[in-house]
């Protein structure tokens, strides 16, 4: 697999977010920092990936930052709710 080093990398910082999420299971301000903190990592990450790749574009960028939006407010409006 051409990109296994890069994804092992998303899949690590998922699984951190995971952890630490059920980790502070009781503090809801840093499960909502946890959940921002991951979208910013995982935008980060999309971007940094598609530059070494040598084929990043704005509109990526774009796509990455809305992935990010919706699985956010989603998880979100999820811990509101509870």
């Amino acid at each position: 697999m051409k990109h296994l080093k890069d994804y092992l990398v998303l899949l690590s910082i998922l699984a951190f977010a995971v952890f630490f999420f059920f980790y502070f299971n009781n503090n809801r301000l840093a499960q909502e920092g946890i959940i921002i903190a991951t979208s910013a990592a995982y935008v980060l990450w999309g971007v940094v990936h598609h530059l070494l790749a040598r084929e990043f574009h704005w509109r990526i960028l774009v796509e990455y930052l809305a992935v990010a939006t919706l699985a956010a407010v989603l998880v979100l409006s999820l811990l509101a709710r509870a």
